[in-house]
């Protein structure tokens, strides 16, 4: 705690400035409202990155409720600032179930964070020192026993997959570089090596297959710098090569502790249908020291299929999705789909011959209000829907999300899943309500999650003699800005009903937490 206090308080006593999105800060959303509200702010079109200063605007915002707190100006060619430091302290009663956090994990008992850094730029390159360390008391808590040649502290319905429930029996201190990365920009084009979080598609709380749920990956990434502009209409590009990490609590077989991953991601707005956004998604991700590896799989994620004998199609797991977002700024207005196919053979065509084959889907609306006394009021709705077509029945050829034969410990990064946050098999509804003011804003938020019912349909159809394991949360987050500081409390109740599909096993968990930035109001 005392690292976390200085830190911060280093980071106070100089001139700051904020172009990162850190995850699970109140400027993500913030940064969602300014797109609506200001047509002339350049647009993320499906790639959608946490360093974002490629992204400045040329003037003076037109709308900005929150007084320039956060800087979107352009800096120019040559310059470097601190970042706006934040500190995050938190409780959790029973079970960990915060989500899109980053690198962060939090774990049952007390909890803490702070991010901080540098960012600038000199000439064509571009450098941002983002890193994040936390702190997570990480108390005991039930995890089932399930045969298994896992870590007791892995989930235990899926062999196939790092996805760390506790991470061990003491203490978390962890340091993570965040988001960093190194860059070089010309013109509209740009190369970076990076570690900073990336979020593909339009969903607002859980996306499918590119989200900041876990730790960003480090990663080697080549396309635009923003979208580019032509007579047809607007498109953007990434093309990126990763290492993911596993966790210390998995399995034992050193061979397995990396995969590779690659993806590409292209997104393109046509003139003639204004504010439409339309997104291709792919990645693909495998074993990465197995002795297979060829040149040739560095062109994995443009390669129209993978079905030939230098390109085996079982050797990655792919997931492949569309995404379509259509935004009707004059009236605070957005609805998106992202439709998802997981496993798909390696032909494009199939996932138009077979579209509710490993389909999954994330839908939506976002609506703001311009009230009378120049608040905003924001609501937001989205649906997640990853397990199998029927319930009632084992889809055959459904394979779960982010889980592969081949691939031992599936799409995660250090335990942590790189989707969406719900999980293989599970779907979801989430609502939020937001009222901005000029000195905050107050928030209210209903998730219902139910978790992998692929599992119970798997091992239970058809008797259906388990019951169905899930949660019912909901919170209240209330922010205000005092002098140049943020202060932000939330407080959270989940009902967790059948816990790991045992019957009556029900608990209660309460979750505090306070967040503190020191944003202070600038002029762009």
């Amino acid at each position: 705690m005392r690292l976390i206090t200085t830190l911060l308080l280093i980071g106070v006593a100089i001139t700051v400035n904020a172009q990162v999105l850190y995850p699970g800060y109140h400027l993500n959303e913030y940064y969602e409202l300014l797109r609506i509200k200001n047509p002339e702010l350049a647009d993320p079109i499906t790639y959608h990155p946490s360093i974002i200063h490629t992204y400045a605007a040329d003037s003076a915002l037109k709308w900005d409720l929150w007084n320039g707190r956060f800087d979107l100006s352009n800096k120019g060619d040559d310059y470097i600032e601190v970042l706006d430091p934040f500190m995050r302290l938190g409780y959790i009663s029973n079970v960990p179930d915060h989500y899109n956090d980053g690198a962060v994990w939090e774990g049952k008992g007390f909890n803490s964070s702070v991010n901080f850094g540098f960012t600038g730029r000199k000439g064509m390159l571009s450098f941002t020192f983002a890193p994040v360390v936390f702190h997570a008391q990480n108390n005991d808590f039930y995890i089932p026993s399930v045969p298994s040649t896992k870590s007791e502290f892995s989930y235990p319905f899926e062999r196939r997959i790092d996805w760390v429930l506790r991470y061990g029996d003491q203490s978390v201190n962890r340091f993570n570089l965040g988001q960093s990365e190194i860059r070089l920009l010309y013109k509209k084009f740009t190369l970076g090596l990076s570690t900073q979080n990336m979020i593909w598609g339009p969903a607002q709380v859980s996306p499918v297959i590119m989200s900041n749920n876990a730790a960003g990956v480090p990663h080697l990434d080549i396309g635009t710098a923003k979208p580019i502009d032509t007579k047809f209409g607007k498109f953007e590009f990434k093309v990126f090569w990763g290492l993911m990490d596993e966790s210390d609590y998995f399995d034992t077989d050193d061979s397995n502790d990396q995969r590779y991953l690659t993806g590409a991601v292209f997104g393109f707005q046509p003139k003639f249908v204004e504010g439409l956004s339309l997104g291709i998604n792919r990645v693909l991700y495998r074993d990465m020291f197995d002795g297979d590896f060829k040149p040739i799989d560095l062109f994995a994620a443009v390669w129209g299929q993978i079905s030939n004998p230098d390109l085996p199609n079982d050797d990655y797991d792919q997931m492949l999705s569309l995404s379509v977002a259509w935004k009707f700024k004059e009236y605070g207005f957005e609805t998106f789909l992202e439709f998802a196919r997981n496993d798909y053979p390696g032909v494009i065509i199939d996932f138009f011959e077979q579209p509710d084959r490993t389909r999954g889907v994330t839908m939506g609306f976002v609506k703001s209000f311009d009230l009378n006394n120049g608040n905003i009021f924001r609501v937001v709705f989205e649906h997640t829907k990853l397990n199998k077509i029927k319930l009632s029945t084992v889809a055959s050829g459904h394979a779960a999300y982010y889980v592969h034969s081949q691939v031992e410990n599936g799409y995660t990064n250090r335990g942590q899943l790189m989707g969406s946050y719900i999980g293989p098999g599970s779907n979801a509804n989430h609502f939020k309500f937001q009222l901005y003011t000029p000195n905050g804003r107050i928030a209210f938020n209903i998730d219902r999650v139910r978790f992998n019912d692929d599992y119970l349909a798997d091992n239970f159809a058809p008797a259906f003699n388990q019951p169905n394991d899930g949660s019912f949360l909901t919170g209240i987050d209330y922010l205000r800005f005092i002098n140049d500081f943020s202060v932000e409390a939330s407080i959270s109740r989940t009902n967790r009903r059948n816990w790991y599909y045992e019957a009556d096993r029900d608990v209660n968990n309460l979750s505090f937490t306070l967040k503190v930035g020191y944003t202070p109001g600038r002029t762009n």
